[in-house]
């Protein structure tokens, strides 16, 4: 029996247009708690998929462990996508990884999951290979830390954003700055009041800040109303700051990656049997 990369899905693509939801409770979009209900099942799977991959060995197929291997994968499919609530603190949790890191291991796990059911130790061994060589495993042992561990947050040197009030629907506010993405939304919750709360859209860790603040509202001016906020579609914002960062070299895949010798990671690439 083999692995077929035909039934191997990847993440669906990235949002482009903001939710139909309004958030009008603490929290705005992406940045809302996890889910009580899911806090301690998505702890023990990433136990168990990290285990998995600090083993290095083919383990027994069960579904217990096909459960655990799916649940992972979609915490960095929503990142890589964006559409869920509590995407950007599932990022927080798994230390910022970078949507195209995101989707490479979701990727990379989706694999693993079919190596595993199929008991194919090659492709197993390659799926481990670019799962670590993709920092997952840092990631991983990161969400422990900070769930069960009360660790600290991974620092970079900075942000670029896009953010979000659910009372205008087609405003969004688009920076960087040095520090947390939290301290900006902070400043913008307690500057408009009468607003639902700011929630994140789109994020990228960046290395220059301050380039990337002047870069951005530049790419940006004719959408322009003042104070960082900019009448524009979801989607050509978050494309225009993907591509500046992109072609600037100004944004990190995640803080684990040279900076030096980083490049985007690639979906796995890996033969099949006959």
């Amino acid at each position: 029996m083999s692995v077929s990369l035909k039934r191997i899905k990847g993440p669906k693509k990235p949002m482009t247009e903001v939710p139909a939801k309004d958030f009008v409770g603490r929290n705005g979009f992406g940045t809302i708690p996890i889910p009580h209900k899911d806090w301690s099942d998505r702890i023990a799977a990433t136990q168990v998929v990290l285990n998995v991959i600090e083993s290095g060995r083919l383990p027994k197929d069960s579904e217990p462990l096909q459960q655990s291997l799916s649940m992972v994968k979609g915490m960095f499919s929503r990142i890589y996508v964006g559409d869920c609530y509590d995407w950007f603190t599932t990022s927080k949790f798994l230390g910022h990884p970078s949507g195209e890191v995101s989707k490479a291991i979701s990727t990379s796990i989706a694999v693993l999951k079919g190596a595993i059911r199929e008991q194919n130790v090659d492709l197993f061994n390659e799926a481990v290979e670019r799962i670590n060589a993709d920092y997952g495993n840092e990631m991983l042992e990161n969400y422990l830390d900070m769930t069960v561990r009360n660790g600290h947050p991974v620092r970079e040197e900075g942000w670029a954003y896009v953010l979000w009030s659910s009372s205008e629907r087609d405003v969004v506010h688009v920076g960087a700055a040095g520090g947390e993405v939290e301290e900006v939304i902070k400043r913008l919750n307690d500057e408009n009041p009468d607003h639902h709360p700011y929630g994140v859209l789109a994020a990228w860790l960046v290395h220059e800040p301050l380039a990337a603040y002047n870069d951005i509202h530049a790419a940006l001016d004719r959408y322009a109303m003042g104070d960082g906020f900019f009448r524009v579609n979801f989607g050509i914002a978050r494309d225009t700051v993907h591509k500046l960062l992109k072609d600037t070299d100004n944004f990190a895949l995640s803080p684990w990656h040279d900076h030096e010798a980083e490049s985007a990671p690639s979906a796995p690439q890996m033969k099949m049997a006959g």
